[in-house]
């Protein structure tokens, strides 16, 4: 059977947004479609973040219970960007429905984290 890689861009994350924010929520939610999405096959999750101080990330797919957790340690007052790539298990993701959770937790007083730039590549059945 022929195979398609296919991507998709989140919408809302062209710009970097922060954890917490100003208004001291900690937690940004996503839904997106995988048109065609070949349920069997692992998914690559990219996305771009950058911490000041110490502070713990976790991306998680809602009603799946898969999360990617990471631990940020930067200098405070240093937004230095690193490109991250997590693979998903299979199954985990659906053609339609999904919603990535993105969690932001200081760890000290003043550390946050700006995340950006997400985006999932996946294999699909066709190539509409």
């Amino acid at each position: 059977m022929p195979e398609f890689a296919q991507f998709v861009a989140l919408i809302g994350t062209d710009d970097a947004f922060r954890l917490p924010d100003d208004q001291n929520y900690d937690t940004r939610g996503f839904s997106f479609d995988l048109a065609n999405l070949d349920p069997e096959r692992t998914v690559l999750l990219m996305f771009k973040v950058a911490a000041s101080g110490n502070a713990n990330l976790r991306m998680s797919f809602a009603e799946s219970g898969s999360s990617v957790d990471f631990s940020l340690n930067s200098p405070p007052g240093q937004l230095e960007p690193r490109s991250w790539h997590e693979i998903v298990p299979k199954n985990i993701l659906r053609a339609s429905g999904n919603r990535l959770l993105v969690v932001g937790t200081p760890l000290e007083n003043g550390a946050f984290m700006s995340v950006s730039d997400i985006v999932i590549l996946y294999h699909a059945t066709t190539a509409d």
